[in-house]
């Protein structure tokens, strides 16, 4: 669903912890996962041994060969997420407040494990009432957006997985920058081109992990996550060598153009230089060309003109940019 994440710090409120509002005792979940098979099996609202039982059914329903006890609460939210592909992985939770945060929860602790995005599979309250498939799919396109909306300083007061007024205009001024038709929608488009913009998802999922699941540390027993074949790690120079050449003319475009420098999507041509110690490519563009430095801390060094020698990104010549300066995203609390 989502194929492709700059550091920066996610604000996130200290009412985390706060916000477990757990059902009374008789109404158990119970979350059971064949990590062989990635197929789970969940059962809410029962006794605890109906729970139990129920669970470990559903899981072999589905094809399940060893199916275990991943989660065991008492009521509240729940929601499980896998992993886009190529990467095998699920991301677990149950006993929460509200629908935003076993979404949110479950999606963090999935893309931890599998080094890229996930997907929310499904999620349902402390009775067993499921939420929709598209609302699930809505929420994570939003969700996403809002996130990475904010990474890259489009001022958004929260990410709360809900699309309001405030979202769609900074979906918009972000699409326009990068001189595409301004829908204000958010779709697997946007969130491709919002991916390139920070750098690839295994720097959007480190980001995920250090300021969503380490601030919500209280949740780790409400939490689970394995992975069976997660992503290699790898510097996002490296995953644009990987891709087709229209696509790397296309990422490259989009960074160049949300960081003000003009360049219609995709580029003319992208080439790496094969001397540097970190990912820089010389890129044309019709309105000009370029040598885009991707330092590794999560900013970048533009400099006008194509280069056969790597900038130095302490010494960029004036006028140059430097992105990546860690921008505040502010969950919804």
């Amino acid at each position: 669903m989502f194929i492709k994440g700059r550091a920066v710090f996610i604000a996130l409120a200290a009412i985390f912890w706060v916000c477990l509002s757990l059902a009374p005792a008789q109404a158990s979940t119970a979350i059971y996962y064949s990590a062989e098979d990635n197929i789970y099996g969940w059962c809410a609202g029962y006794a605890y041994d109906r729970a139990h039982t129920c669970a470990h059914d559903e899981c072999i329903k589905q094809g399940g060969k060893d199916c275990q006890l991943a989660l065991e609460c008492d009521g509240g939210w729940g929601a499980i997420a896998f992993a886009n592909a190529p990467a095998v992985a699920v991301g677990a939770t149950c006993g929460l407040k509200d629908a935003y945060f076993a979404r949110s929860q479950a999606l963090a602790a999935c893309m931890n494990v599998a080094n890229t995005l996930c997907a929310t599979d499904t999620t349902f309250d402390g009775n067993g009432q499921s939420s929709t498939t598209a609302s699930n799919h809505n929420f994570d396109l939003t969700w996403l957006a809002q996130a990475m909306l904010q990474i890259r300083d489009f001022k958004l007061q929260n990410a709360d997985g809900e699309m309001g007024i405030e979202t769609r205009t900074a979906i918009k001024k972000f699409q326009t920058a990068l001189r595409q038709t301004p829908t204000g929608i958010a779709d697997q488009d946007l969130i491709d081109r919002l991916l390139d913009a920070v750098e690839g998802p295994q720097e959007f999922a480190s980001i995920i992990k250090r300021d969503v699941l380490d601030a919500r540390a209280d949740l780790g027993d409400l939490t689970y996550a394995h992975a069976a074949s997660p992503i290699p790690p790898m510097a996002f120079s490296q995953d644009l060598m990987q891709r087709s050449d229209e696509q790397r003319r296309l990422a490259l475009a989009t960074i160049l153009a949300d960081e003000g420098r003009p360049c219609t999507l995709p580029a003319k041509d992208a080439e790496p230089l094969p001397d540097a110690k970190s990912g820089v490519w010389n890129i044309g563009c019709v309105e000009g060309d370029y040598t885009l430095m991707m330092t590794g801390d999560g900013s970048t060094v533009i400099t006008t003109g194509k280069s056969t020698a790597t900038p130095d990104s302490k010494s960029a010549p004036a006028g140059d940019d430097s992105g990546g300066s860690g921008k505040n995203v502010t969950a919804a609390h």
